[in-house]
């Protein structure tokens, strides 16, 4: 996670600076809040894991569609947002964002299958 110092905040925040533009607030904000929630979750199925209870399958499967979500919400904002505020990077932003969409689809579906059908992944977590 990216936290933003007092400059760059008031750089995105400020009416009349370069890179402002009033959805900035609650992008900023909403992607701080999604990122503290992942650590938490991703805490807890640690914990999980680590006391081998059944719930870790589910948590990290969740954590996993979290991910591709969180994914396709940035891609969202690549292709649409970005172009409005800051042109010159949109077609790179995009392809980034495609780029890191792709990557995420298929480890969690590499990982949720595995998940789902590995008899060790059975044995291990039957609490």
């Amino acid at each position: 996670m990216v936290l933003l110092g007092p400059e760059m905040w008031a750089a995105f925040t400020t009416q009349g600076t370069y890179f402002y533009h009033s959805p900035w607030v609650f992008v900023i904000v909403f992607g701080a809040l999604l990122q503290v929630l992942m650590m938490i979750a991703g805490g807890v199925a640690l914990l999980a894991i680590l006391k081998k209870m059944k719930i870790a399958v589910r948590l990290m499967i969740g954590i996993y569609i979290m991910g591709v979500c969180l994914a396709a919400v940035g891609l969202l904002l690549a292709y649409f947002f970005i172009p409005m505020v800051v042109p010159d990077i949109a077609d790179e932003s995009v392809s980034d964002a495609i780029k890191k969409m792709a990557v995420m689809s298929i480890v969690a579906i590499v990982w949720t299958l595995y998940f789902l059908k590995s008899d060790r992944v059975k044995n291990t977590f039957k609490n």
